[in-house]
């Protein structure tokens, strides 16, 4: 059996190592953060590219901030630690919000402005607009999770039988059907039918 002696000058060492490390390599967070401030400034006085492509330079910038906090707490986060993780969270969210714009053909709920003209970079450009959805999201539940906001949180779990796990599937599928018969009038529901339809596949697939 080997062993090693670690006397309290190593571990100090070795943490001061890691720390050392982790600020090194930890420059995207600085990064976005300059880019954020940048893009803010360029819009208030209307210069391009930052006018019209404003919410790539908002919300991919946020997502590097976010991920640099998160590392900074944990030492750990989807872009230091887990990056193909976090490129399969951007490329579904590209197709989950593609979904969205599918419903939107019939609900004619929401549209955009300013939009570029040229369709080569219009198409690239609406890929990398939804690709920050999802990672948005699970980089802002990382967050709060690091700083411990809802440890103290507890939740009595829902016993949910089949018949009752049928029934909300059903019952968000209608919701949907709704949302695609009368989108006038129901396209509220197209947000409450996905989660009542994913929530029994969740809980099927353990999730």
């Amino acid at each position: 059996m080997l062993y090693y002696k670690l006397d309290s000058h190593s571990i100090l060492q070795g943490v001061a190592i890691s720390k050392t490390m982790r600020t090194r390599k930890n420059v995207h967070g600085l990064i976005g953060a300059a880019a954020l401030i940048t893009a803010q400034a360029l819009l208030l006085l209307d210069i391009q590219p930052a006018a019209t492509w404003f919410y790539y330079f908002a919300w991919w910038p946020y997502i590097l901030i976010i991920d640099s906090v998160v590392y900074r707490i944990r030492g750990n986060s989807l872009l230091m630690n887990r990056r193909g993780e976090f490129a399969v969270l951007a490329l579904w969210s590209v197709v989950i919000w593609t979904m969205f714009e599918a419903f939107n053909l019939v609900m004619q709920n929401w549209y955009y402005v300013n939009v570029i003209p040229i369709r080569s970079l219009r198409w690239p450009g609406y890929a990398i607009a939804y690709a920050t959805v999802l990672p948005g999201l699970f980089e802002t539940t990382e967050l709060l999770d690091a700083l411990g906001l809802f440890q103290g949180a507890r939740v009595k779990p829902v016993i949910l039988g089949r018949a009752a796990a049928l029934g909300m599937f059903s019952s968000g599928a209608a919701c949907l059907g709704a949302v695609l018969l009368f989108p006038a009038y129901c396209y509220p529901l197209r947000w409450g039918a996905l989660i009542l339809m994913l929530e029994p596949i969740n809980r099927h697939w353990g999730g």
